[in-house]
């Protein structure tokens, strides 16, 4: 096998590829990417069980066949070759000569038909999007995501109709806190997408980092145990999260006793200087007070490793006035997804979930559960 290619296109589907590659794996081939030439296209597959990508680059075949490859190790070396066409060639039975210019190495290579088998790459047609809506899908709701590993249903973004005719919606949560965001697709199949689909978080990277390389629209579809993605020059598979997504919708209050009208950057900026002292090294949750009244808050944060502070900035409340504590990172985490800036924080009790979104409600909406204080 030996084929010549451009180092930009090279460079480009590597970076799709290689985060999937398994660094450290009881199963040494997962460590390996298949190289595959054939009419004047080189195709790259790489996985690690959960999720698998293939992408297709335009190269010059002098000799078809496949190879497998170590994936970082050929991400890497390419990056450090002159800007230049380079040369993957198969040169024994145990290494690859990758060249450029005046630059050879010769990496471990392996027997393709070591390589796993991938599955179906087709399936049923769920929503097709721009990679801008997908991007923003993710951004504005995959903070609130759980990151234990326990919890494999919360573990990801939970993706279903919107609420608008054409909105795709996804959701993430991890039992303290919940974002939810609408964004139209280009095409959709709302029956195929009523009972929703839950993408893991190994996933949901992947697809992050697919989309932030490539300008194509991004088409999902859904075949037998799989979540399938594509676009033009990639496709990536997504084993699918078994369990069923809570049903969020019952957390969030239909109705509120106090709403809190707030500029976006200026609490955002408060609540970051609090967190210097506010923040615990010890992993003990500190909430940040928040004393609510008719036309200010007072933020303060007491930490018996540091000391404690305290902080006013203007507001405006609708209803009585109220003392409630956060996680001020969950805040924090809530206002960065909001592009607008003026703010609804939406309260009924020191007790219930605070409701966060832009005064159009056009954004991403949060809701968060309050901390004793």
């Amino acid at each position: 096998m030996e084929c010549i290619i451009k180092k930009e296109e090279l460079l480009k589907a590597l970076n799709v590829v290689e985060s999937v590659v398994e660094r450290k794996t009881t199963f040494p081939i997962l460590s390996f990417a298949l190289l595959s030439v054939g009419d004047d296209v080189l195709e790259i597959k790489a996985t690690n069980l959960d999720v698998g990508i293939r992408t297709k680059v335009p190269c010059k075949a002098v000799t078809k066949g496949e190879v497998a490859v170590l994936g970082k190790k050929l991400y890497e070396c390419t990056k450090e070759i002159p800007d230049i066409d380079v040369s993957i060639k198969v040169i024994d039975g145990t290494r690859v000569e990758i060249k450029g210019g005046r630059t050879r190495f010769k990496i471990l290579s392996a027997d393709p038909r070591d390589f796993p088998e991938f599955p179906s790459m087709e399936g049923d047609f769920l929503f097709e999007i721009t990679a801008e809506g997908l991007l923003k899908l993710i951004e504005k709701t995959f903070f609130a995501a759980s990151t234990e590993e326990s919890r494999y249903f919360l573990n990801g973004i939970f993706v279903e109709k919107g609420a608008r005719n054409k909105d795709v919606r996804f959701v993430a949560t991890d039992g303290h806190r919940l974002a939810f965001y609408d964004y139209p697709a280009e095409d959709m199949d709302k029956e195929k997408l009523r009972d929703g689909i839950i993408i893991s978080r190994k996933g949901i990277v992947e697809i992050k980092n697919l989309v932030s390389e490539r300008e194509e629209n991004v088409i999902f579809m859904k075949s037998e145990n799989n979540i399938v993605v594509k676009n033009k020059e990639d496709t990536l598979y997504i084993r699918m999260v078994e369990g069923e997504f809570p049903k969020y919708k019952d957390v969030i209050p239909k109705e509120f006793t106090r709403n809190v009208y707030v500029d976006r950057n200026e609490l955002l900026s408060s609540i970051k200087r609090i967190s210097l002292v506010g923040s615990s090294g010890s992993g003990k949750g500190i909430p940040l007070r928040m004393f609510i009244s008719s036309d200010k808050i007072l933020l303060s944060a007491e930490n018996p490793e540091v000391g404690e502070v305290d902080e006013e900035i203007d507001a405006r409340l609708e209803g009585q006035e109220i003392e409630i504590g956060f996680n001020g990172k969950y805040i924090a985490d809530a206002l960065s997804a909001i592009d607008t800036d003026d703010v609804i924080m939406s309260i009924t009790n020191e007790s219930g979930p605070a409701v966060i979104k832009s005064i159009t409600g056009e954004d991403t909406t949060c809701v968060i559960m309050p901390m004793k204080l």
